[in-house]
């Protein structure tokens, strides 16, 4: 019997470590390539929802993921005002931070004997046999803002708030460690500042003052600060070649918090496909063809929706239907889960 053929995985974020992690588990040599180092922060909400059970069974995520606590509620606050009547999530969601939750995966990948390739920038992807591209966030235009950071002695009024600005939205919710992490999107405007104040200065100018001030008062985590400008929102997937996997093919609005399940179902519909690509069951663009059109079933309907819903979390004029109706349980959320999920 031939040994099976090797998959080259260039980029080591979720996607391409939860891939690489189950494909040599499986007895698949694996080549990952990762531009960065473990541990790091990353922009993220570090809130995940819609990550069902058979996903995380088939990449074996089940003790990387146990550290995470467990989110049933979320509050949305709009402006300076109070927060909104609580509301329950229809489905438990989990956080835990990028920076425990790459170098997990990173780790089990090494254990499990994938050869592991740090500081290693492929400046010249070029499509090839064997290759997955799994990058991140594909270069977009500068007009959008991500920013986060992890505070401490801060008591939300649920699992998660959202907060919603002027042309910004910004989410709490607690990770391990007694952390909240912080994160928001922002309409990109020009401050003169670094660090936390960053952030700071962007919740001003969108107008949460409250927040910014609250946030004033708690202690921040300094080495967590980090930014990441040309955040845009897919309606559909961009890359549609099946050898392209994660943010780089597909980014969902960060309000959904199915981001980061999106990554992981990602590489969950990849990997039959290149199992028996790596098992010479199939050819390569037979195994990549079939990898493009199951995760055009799986994420374009989702994308599209959430596409269409975003601006109502964006714009002043549109937000305020949002704030009258949400003491009557609005958005329903079990509907949203539906639809975005």
């Amino acid at each position: 019997m031939n040994a099976p053929r090797e998959i080259e995985i260039i980029g080591g974020g979720l996607a391409g470590l939860s891939l690489g992690l189950a494909l040599q588990r499986a007895g698949v040599p694996v080549r990952l390539c990762e531009a960065g180092q473990y541990p790091r922060h990353r922009v993220c909400g570090e809130f995940i929802t819609g990550l069902a059970e058979p996903t995380i069974s088939a990449l074996g995520l089940a003790d990387i993921l146990a550290p995470a606590r467990r989110h049933h509620s979320i509050a949305w606050v709009f402006g300076n005002g109070p927060a909104q009547r609580r509301q329950q999530l229809p489905a438990p969601a989990l956080a835990l931070s990028r920076h425990r939750l790459d170098a997990a995966l990173a780790a089990a990948f090494s254990a499990a004997g994938g050869q592991l390739l740090t500081g290693a920038r492929v400046t010249e992807i070029v499509p090839r046999e064997g290759r997955i591209v799994c990058t991140g966030r594909r270069r977009a235009n500068p007009g959008w803002m991500g920013l986060k950071f992890h505070v401490r002695g801060l008591t939300l009024a649920a699992d998660l708030e959202l907060h919603l600005g002027n042309h910004g939205y910004v989410g709490l919710t607690p990770i391990e460690d007694d952390r909240v992490n912080v994160c928001g999107l922002f309409a990109r405007r020009k401050l003169c500042a670094k660090g936390p104040n960053l952030l700071l200065g962007y919740l001003q100018a969108s107008g949460l003052t409250s927040l910014a001030q609250r946030l004033g008062t708690a202690a921040i985590d300094s080495t967590s600060c980090c930014a990441v400008a040309g955040v845009a929102c897919d309606e559909a997937l961009t890359d549609r070649s099946g050898t392209v996997l994660g943010d780089a093919v597909g980014l969902t609005p960060p309000f959904t918090g199915n981001g980061m399940a999106m990554a992981f179902q990602a590489a969950e519909t990849a990997l039959p496909r290149l199992l028996a690509y790596a098992r010479a069951e199939t050819t390569w663009p037979e195994a990549t063809a079939q990898v493009a059109h199951a995760l055009a079933g799986r994420f374009d309907r989702r994308l599209h929706a959430a596409a269409r819903l975003h601006p109502w979390l964006l714009r002043p004029a549109r937000q305020k239907w949002l704030r009258w109706l949400a003491p009557f349980g609005f958005p329903p959320l079990r509907l949203l889960y539906a639809r975005l999920h």
